[in-house]
């Protein structure tokens, strides 16, 4: 069974799609060059989901690619629409914020790239419980608490 994962940065919000466990620096290529070019410091990104439940990897991929490709067009709409005239100051707090776009983004790709199971539902592990309140979910997903031990994701609990 495979499992995504999204990480998000404590201090600027940017969040990262990892279908590894542990991360490493060739994730950071998905966020953009123009902003402050994010660290892999494993104090800075904890993990802000936990997707389990896909019967194939290739289904786990399919959704990953989906949810960057999608996050990269609405993080670029964003930028064009309504703060691209602003001072860099201002802007670039702004371009960082990515959380709400990028549950907008598995939203969306949940119901284009999985519209319907009938197997097992997808289980979704909040970090924080209020964040799956913000959007409407598909009926084949199930919500429940991230289990974290120091921070971290113990290895039992994303075989599960």
């Amino acid at each position: 069974m495979s499992t995504l994962y999204l990480y998000r940065h404590i201090q600027t919000s940017q969040v990262l799609v990892s279908l590894r466990q542990g991360m490493k620096n060739k994730v950071l290529q998905q966020q953009s060059i123009k902003q402050r070019p994010p660290r892999l410091r494993k104090d800075h990104w904890v993990p802000m989901l936990a997707i389990s439940g896909f019967d194939k990897a290739e289904t786990a991929q399919a959704l990953h690619d989906s949810i960057l490709t999608r996050s990269q067009q609405k993080q670029n709409s964003k930028i064009n629409a309504t703060i691209s005239g602003q001072p860099a100051r201002l802007r670039e707090p702004l371009e960082r914020e990515q959380i709400q776009q990028t549950l907008e983004a598995l939203q969306e790709a949940l119901t284009h790239t999985l519209p319907k199971r009938s197997t097992e539902p997808l289980r979704f592990h909040w970090e924080n419980k209020a964040l799956s309140e913000r959007l409407q979910w598909p009926e084949h997903v199930q919500h429940g608490d991230l289990q974290l031990v120091r921070g971290r994701i113990p290895v039992q609990a994303s075989s599960s």
